[in-house]
């Protein structure tokens, strides 16, 4: 038993060392490599501010605050997928499954559409704070929806409470979707066009004036969040047992709730709804590191890694050109979903 505990603690420190070496070697790849190369033997030089000043240029104002933007965006969705996948104990909880993406951007994107139309300018021209405020209030009304509809199936019906919340939420994310689509339909075409690839979840062009409000939040409310982890870890074990340790389950199962919903609304207010991160990352960090259950701080890590890899893909794949990588973690997804389907059969 001894043995086996220790194979356990090695495997999971092998798969730190492995993630956070990924890390690293992503950050020196989209820091040197791009259309304009920077000689690998001046990247110190240009870090500690001796180098040329189109280097720094390009290193300090281009690349680096979309590599920063990635690491964050992947850890906030990586954590907030944790959180879902536990509370709903369904491993399809995440928020892009049960429509709290989809009502961040549907938050967003009447901002970006109708409230550009009212003050007559286009969707460009409104501060990333009032994108991100509408992202942060669609995301808490649809997660209020959601709970709120659940709340009241669970009571009428024997489904699980995890399986009431994935159905409720894919039925309410589908009705979101449309109403996307109709806000597209109405705005004028280069706002539409705009939003269009702002819905496929891009980290293209990011400059520090929009990348360094959402990212101060996120290492704010990534380690803050993660102290909530003894109380999740109680609220696994079920209700009647969490009320008698002292962790009232409803109170708790709201405040794991708003945080992930607040996480996931600062990750679509840097890089748009960015899919599968949040499904993917908890599943292959529990499995990597063989935990007991849910891991969060392990699938923050596993998301800012996984797509650090698919912004650098995306960046590159067809370069010149730049796709979003949203498209490129939907094609992850995708495949992920079948070789799981196979697995399982």
């Amino acid at each position: 038993m001894q043995e086996e505990r220790e194979l356990v603690q090695i495997r999971r420190e092998t798969w730190t060392v492995l993630c956070l070496l990924t890390l690293v070697i992503m950050a020196l790849f989209t820091l040197l490599a791009g259309t304009y190369q920077v000689e690998s033997g001046n990247i110190w030089s240009v870090l500690t501010g001796s180098g040329s000043a189109l280097d720094q240029h390009i290193i300090f104002n281009q690349r680096l605050p979309r590599l920063v933007a990635a690491g964050a965006v992947g850890a906030s969705l990586g954590l907030a997928g944790a959180i879902f996948q536990s509370v709903s104990r369904n491993p399809l909880g995440s928020p892009d499954v049960i429509g709290f993406t989809t009502g961040s951007a549907s938050g967003a994107l009447f901002i970006m559409l109708v409230a550009s139309s009212m003050t007559s300018s286009d969707s460009t021209g409104l501060p990333g704070i009032s994108i991100g405020l509408g992202a942060v209030l669609g995301g808490f009304l649809t997660a209020a929806i959601v709970l709120l509809l659940t709340s009241h199936a669970s009571k009428n019906d024997g489904t699980s409470l995890g399986n009431q919340m994935v159905l409720i939420g894919i039925a309410v994310g589908a009705m979101l979707g449309s109403l996307n689509d109709y806000l597209l339909t109405r705005a004028d075409l280069d706002a539409a066009e705009s939003a269009k690839t702002w819905l496929y979840g891009s980290l293209n062009a990011l400059t520090w004036d929009v990348v360094a409000g959402p990212v101060l939040l996120i290492l704010f409310f990534v380690p803050a969040t993660l102290l909530l982890t003894r109380r999740l870890r109680i609220l696994e074990l079920g209700d009647d047992l969490a009320s008698s340790l002292g962790v009232p389950p409803k109170a708790t199962l709201n405040m794991l709730v708003g945080a992930a919903v607040l996480l996931t609304a600062l990750a679509i207010m840097l890089g748009g709804p960015i899919s599968f991160v949040a499904l993917i990352a908890p599943q292959l960090a529990t499995r990597a590191w063989k935990t007991p259950g849910i891991a969060l701080c392990q699938s923050s890590l596993l998301g800012a890694t996984l797509l650090e890899i698919a912004d650098y893909i995306a960046a590159h794949a067809l370069s010149p050109f730049q796709i979003p990588v949203g498209l490129v973690m939907g094609a992850v997804g995708g495949l992920y979903l079948l070789i799981m389907l196979i697995r399982t059969r």
